[in-house]
């Protein structure tokens, strides 16, 4: 398949519109919609795109929602780099690639916070409750961003009960983990 196509190249265009009146969100929607929905025309495309351009954050994230193995590499490069680490990571933690889950748990070692909260988050985009067991071991992390993304993912995955999160709310260091995780409280009631 070729990496271009005027209809393919128009709906990505439509993607990077950066107004935010309602029919410039409309038709952003609309392109997102089209381009997942015609996979066989437009994969190919946005990779072959996301490579040339490993900045654009708008393709990185597309690249992730087609949800393939062969966006593995290019989604592995764009998290060694800081600046586009969480899109990446967003996007190997929606691949169906074992070696995407892979690396993100490997990044949970990491002496970069930076790398862990990119990979929780990145777990948390699977939506998988089986990632529960990385996750909960990060609440107890010295970096509070860290703790931050644990009680966030692990809440939305349901990782933690409500003793976890009361105590969590009463008890953490930092005021913003305290509040997310009152906050995470409030919304199960």
């Amino acid at each position: 398949m070729s990496d271009t196509d005027p209809e393919v190249d128009r709906y990505i265009r439509a993607l990077h519109i950066r107004a935010g009146s309602p029919p410039d969100l409309r038709r952003r929607a609309g392109a997102l919609a089209w381009l997942l929905q015609n996979p066989d025309r437009s994969f190919a495309v946005v990779l072959a795109r996301a490579g040339a351009q490993p900045n654009d954050l708008v393709l990185l994230d597309l690249l992730g929602r087609y949800r393939r193995q062969e966006a593995t590499a290019l989604l592995l490069r764009a998290f060694a780099d800081a600046r586009t680490r969480l899109y990446a990571a967003s996007g190997l933690g929606m691949s169906p690639d074992p070696a995407a889950r892979a690396a993100l748990r490997r990044a949970l070692e990491s002496s970069d916070a930076s790398e862990v909260v990119a990979a929780l988050s990145g777990l948390g985009a699977s939506g998988d409750p089986a990632v529960c067991g990385d996750v909960a071991p990060r609440l107890r992390a010295e970096n509070a961003e860290v703790r931050w993304m644990a009680v966030e993912i692990g809440a939305r995955l349901a990782c933690l009960d409500r003793a976890v999160l009361e105590a969590i709310s009463v008890s953490d260091p930092d005021m913003d983990v305290r509040a997310l995780a009152g906050a995470k409280l409030r919304a199960r009631s």
